[in-house]
C-alpha cells in the first residue's frame, strides 16, 4: 500500500487512496489488511481514513480496528435521517469502545 501514497509538499499531506469498490480485494484476511493500515499510519502524526459510503461490514471492522476515533459525515439535504440514524447506530454497535461524534456538512440556516 505505500507505494499508493501521494505527498503534496505544498500543503504538507499525504494521501492513499482505496479506490476498489472491496478495499480488502486482494487481501488474505481483514487483520491483514488492518496490520497494513496500521504500519503505514504509523509515521504520521494523524491519519484520517475517508470511508465512503461502508458497504461491507467486514470493511468496516478493519478501519475501525486501526481508528483511535470515527467520525460520520452526514450531508445536509442529501443524507437522509433515516439513513443517518441506521448507519450511526452500526458504527457505534462496531467502534468497541472508541470516540464517536457526527456533523453535519453543508448546513445553512436553511437546513439546520
Amino acid at each position: 500500500m505505500s507505494d499508493r501514497v501521494v505527498n503534496d509538499s505544498r500543503i504538507g499531506l499525504s494521501f492513499l487512496s482505496l479506490t476498489a469498490d472491496d478495499p480488502l480485494a486482494g487481501w488474505s484476511s481483514r487483520n491483514a489488511f488492518a496490520d497494513e493500515l496500521r504500519g503505514l499510519s504509523a509515521d504520521y502524526d494523524l491519519t484520517l481514513i475517508d470511508a465512503g459510503v461502508l458497504g461491507m461490514e467486514r470493511n468496516a471492522t478493519a478501519l475501525i480496528s486501526v481508528s483511535q476515533a470515527i467520525l460520520f459525515l452526514a450531508r445536509a439535504g442529501v443524507t437522509t435521517q433515516k439513513t443517518a440514524s441506521s448507519a450511526a447506530s452500526d458504527l457505534l454497535q462496531i467502534a468497541n469502545g472508541r470516540r464517536c461524534a457526527a456533523v453535519l456538512t453543508m448546513a445553512n440556516a436553511e437546513t439546520s
